[in-house]
């Protein structure tokens, strides 16, 4: 199924770029990728560099606009964690401790709230918002989405049937996407389900569940027990617009692009990926908190089990052509690289940005927002564009 038709086609054209790419003398520091076949038939695509661009000569990040209300006006932005943006350039902040969702104009300047703590219509409890046309306001809690307009008019409310603390995504054709999970006594099975924006259900796919990462083995007060030792890679996924989602593991650089959750389209990976090592004494720190903080683990957690560089990877994200930014490992804790590779897996070069490694960041189409804080640890949200001009 994977050498045929239209797929056959993506693969013939992902050979000639090969190709193009590398036609006569190669630039220096570019890498051709090795395209093959998995036993599934599945494409496999391994790379062992760049192939457009090395160093930072390619795409950029280029910074547009904060936003950021002084303190004391109305919109100051206190603990916002999650943000949904829309094409005009609408943002609407998440602040869960205050239980309040805001609204700023494409100019960054506060507009206005968008409801308000409660159960009745259009209050929410647990919110999380997205744009699709309108904003959606989703509540896993109360298992509805109300829908507002830009004025802050409620519109409508859609009921839902997922449960899970997670955001609300919108797929191409407009399908709420949401996670829900059901509980026996001895697992935990989570699904993607896919609702139309009036609340009926058409489908859903496999999600990942928690990695089940190393843990030291203690006993405690109610038998044994296990204590996950520091720096534990995660499971990663990235729904795709068009259906499925992209996924892997941060220790091991490779990613899978999956229709179903469980079957494999194509797997992309990069040979030995820069590594970056995790200074000893934060290893032996954090070795002596988890001591601190369980005392049953003392003579039982060593040093030697705490893992001596960061998995080389922590997230994914999509463009609006489709391209996938790998939020790489760097040694600068002021800097975020990211390794960006095509649809079809292969890598085109790095683009390192002035945002702190461990800022929040999310992509709407061609523009990232980020969040973090100034020089002065007050909150802020920046607004980067995706420049092509270079590679």
């Amino acid at each position: 199924m994977i050498a045929t038709g239209p797929a056959r086609i993506g693969l013939i054209a992902l050979l000639c770029l090969a190709g193009v790419l590398h036609d006569g003398v190669a630039q220096a520091g570019l890498a051709k990728p090795v395209i093959g076949k998995l036993p599934n038939g599945a494409i496999s695509v391994v790379n062992t560099g760049p192939s457009r661009w090395v160093d930072t000569n390619g795409w950029k990040l280029v910074y547009e606009r904060t936003v950021q209300p002084a303190e004391g006006e109305p919109g100051v932005l206190l603990r916002a964690r999650k943000h949904g943006a829309s094409a005009g350039g609408y943002l609407a902040t998440i602040d869960f401790r205050n239980v309040a969702v805001r609204l700023y104009g494409p100019d960054g300047k506060f507009l206005r709230a968008i409801g308000r703590r409660g159960e009745g219509p259009g209050e929410y409890r647990v919110p999380f918002a997205a744009f699709f046309k309108d904003l959606y306001v989703y509540d896993p809690q109360l298992r509805r989405a109300s829908v507002f307009t830009v004025d802050g008019k409620l519109v409508r409310t859609v009921a839902t049937t997922a449960n899970d603390q997670y955001p609300i995504h919108f797929d191409a054709r407009g399908m709420m996407v949401l996670r829900a999970s059901t509980f026996t006594r001895t697992q935990v099975t989570a699904r993607w389900v896919y609702q139309t924006r009036t609340g009926q259900k058409l489908d859903s796919m496999v999600a990942l569940g928690w990695l089940d990462a190393k843990s030291w083995k203690y006993v405690g007060g109610e038998g044994p027990s296990e204590w996950t030792i520091p720096f534990p890679p995660t499971n990663i996924e990235q729904l795709l617009p068009t259906g499925g989602a992209v996924i892997g593991r941060t220790d091991d650089y490779a990613l899978v692009v999956t229709r179903t959750g469980t079957d494999t389209v194509r797997r992309f990976s990069r040979v030995n990926p820069p590594l970056v090592r995790i200074p000893e004494a934060t290893r032996d720190s954090a070795l002596q908190a988890n001591v601190r903080q369980q005392p049953k683990l003392r003579g039982i957690a060593r040093l030697e089990d705490v893992p001596t560089h960061y998995a080389p990877w922590r997230g994914v994200y999509l463009d609006a052509s489709g391209n996938f930014w790998v939020h790489a490992r760097t040694e600068r804790s002021d800097r975020t690289r990211f390794d960006v590779y095509t649809p079809d897996g292969v890598l085109l070069g790095a683009v390192v940005a002035p945002i702190p490694a461990a800022a929040t960041v999310n992509f709407h189409g061609d523009r990232l927002a980020v969040i973090d804080t100034d020089a002065d640890d007050l909150p802020r949200i920046r607004i980067f564009r995706i420049d092509r001009r270079g590679k």
